[in-house]
């Protein structure tokens, strides 16, 4: 008769089993940590998918949009890192570091891939600031606004303002030696150092254009591994991959 004794403690067992495998919140983690493991040996299909399955049971879940940015930008999927980005940095709280992984990521993309746009020009003037702000020695927030101080001296250039260009010029180059300053000689994962090479527009390039330009390439060999994104970007932005 002792084994029925135990009957309602096996049953209950069996429903709490039951109903934490229903519980949202424990089923989009076990889809989250799932679509980890897929990441971390490199088959993002199916992390994707694990990713977009957590998303169902909590649309708001910031760390599965963010991964889900992470695959985007491993296959040069541009539209899709964007809108996953975005989603993370609005879900993500700022006390994690993802958070602002999240803003340098989508940053880099916009200056990699919207220069000239205002309305996403203005979002990096914004991102940068936010970075800088948090940290005054952020090595991406000031890396970062060089870079963007170093696209509104091209476009100034080609529109031919130059003294407009020179001020540009000079505080991108600025921004450059900060960051220069923070990571001296730390190697990372380049960049396409042909985008970064002074338009045609500008003949003869000033000679503030020639530093800023030295000093960013010099930079292309300190950046974090996420500027791997751009140059892939730069290259499949006509044809995006999608699961």
């Amino acid at each position: 008769m002792r084994p029925i004794r135990f009957v309602p403690v096996i049953l209950a067992l069996l429903l709490g089993l039951i109903s934490c495998s229903r519980d949202p919140s424990v089923v989009k983690k076990r889809y989250f940590e799932s679509g980890n493991k897929y990441f971390e040996k490199g088959r993002f299909k199916e992390a994707s998918i694990q990713y977009r399955n957590a998303l169902k049971r909590d649309p708001k879940y910031g760390a599965a949009h963010y991964k889900l940015a992470l695959v985007s930008i491993k296959i040069g999927d541009v539209g899709a890192a964007v809108a996953s980005l975005r989603r993370a940095i609005e879900l993500v709280p700022p006390d994690q570091p993802d958070h602002w992984d999240a803003v340098v990521k989508l940053t880099e993309i916009y200056l990699a891939v919207a220069k000239g746009d205002k309305q996403y020009m203005d979002e990096v003037d914004r991102f940068t600031k936010e970075l800088l702000k948090r940290d005054p020695n952020s090595f991406d927030g000031h890396r970062l606004l060089g870079d963007y101080n170093y696209a509104l001296a091209t476009e100034a250039y080609k529109a031919k303002h130059s003294e407009e260009g020179q001020t540009f010029l000079a505080a991108a180059t600025e921004e450059y030696r900060k960051a220069d300053s923070l990571k001296p000689g730390q190697q990372g994962s380049p960049c396409n150092s042909r985008a970064l090479s002074p338009p045609r527009a500008i003949s003869p390039a000033p000679s503030s254009y020639t530093a800023a330009s030295s000093k960013k390439t010099r930079l292309i060999n300190m950046r974090t591994p996420s500027c791997t994104a751009c140059s892939c970007f730069r290259t499949s932005r006509n044809s995006p991959k999608q699961f």
